[in-house]
């Protein structure tokens, strides 16, 4: 995983294949980390920016829900872009 940070933040974006209820435990895993950084009391931040924070936070719930869903039997591969915000 801090491979896939390190790639992403220096190349803007890489290319990652993994199970997909490998996949969907890792968004599940990053959203959990993400809901913890949240600025609570950083008055910097407007609605708009916590709307944003709290829908992608929903979106990586979405997409882990999604891919655990679909997975069968372990061999479908989740792939795909992973983009530096």
């Amino acid at each position: 995983m801090s491979q896939l940070i390190r790639d992403t933040a220096l190349h803007g974006a890489v290319y990652v294949t993994l199970e997909k209820s490998q996949a969907g435990y890792e968004f599940r895993r990053l959203g959990a980390m993400l809901k913890h950084l949240y600025p609570a009391r950083d008055h910097r931040w407007t609605p708009e920016d916590r709307k944003k924070w709290w829908a992608l936070i929903n979106e990586l719930r979405e997409r882990a829900d999604t891919l655990e869903s679909t997975a069968s039997g372990g061999k479908d591969k989740a792939a795909g872009l992973a983009y530096a915000g």
